[in-house]
């Protein structure tokens, strides 16, 4: 009798946002997480993986709207075809944040959803070649401006206003001529 052991490695990406209210022209910072780590005694160094996004929604993403955190660094984007690496100075086991991203909203943008993903992440630990599984986060984006009844609403309370002063002094000035 044989007896294979088979060992599944991996790792998960969690994505989150710094605000819940998500208008047009906003800016969004994505922070992207490293969790449920199982790649042996090595630990993580290198991170590859594509982000996904609506570009009817965000402006393009580039390299400068991105930036590592803690011990993470090296990164280098290719904004045409949203591929991302990068490296950790020192291997990890840890659950940590490993990126920042700054999603500019379009300002034309309707109220809708939408989703952010960072998809087909790959690392190393320095053996083999390991799949983790993707992240995704979905947003809301919420109209903005004034409801058109709140603008009809004061533009009425002014006229009304107005009216009433106006009648106001109609009627201490007909006092003054009787």
């Amino acid at each position: 009798m044989c007896l294979t052991v088979v060992r599944a490695e991996g790792f998960s990406i969690d994505l989150s946002v710094d605000k819940n209210k998500i208008q047009a022209g906003d800016t969004v910072v994505l922070t992207v997480s490293l969790h449920d780590i199982d790649i042996g005694a090595d630990g993580i160094d290198l991170l590859l993986a594509n982000l996904s996004y609506d570009t009817s929604v965000f402006e393009t993403v580039t390299q400068e709207d991105m930036q590592t955190v803690g011990q993470w660094g090296g990164l280098l984007y290719n904004a045409n075809k949203n591929k991302l690496i990068l490296e950790r100075q020192t291997p990890s086991k840890n659950n940590e944040d490993f990126l920042q991203i700054k999603m500019h909203v379009k300002k034309d943008v309707q109220e809708k959803q939408t989703t952010i993903q960072l998809v087909e992440p790959q690392s190393t630990n320095g053996n083999s070649d390991i799949s983790g599984t993707e992240g995704s986060i979905t947003l809301k984006i919420q109209k903005t401006g004034m409801n058109v009844w709140v603008v009809v609403g004061i533009v009425l309370v002014i006229l009304l206003a107005g009216a009433g002063i106006g009648y106001g002094i109609y009627r201490k000035k007909r006092k003054e001529v009787a």
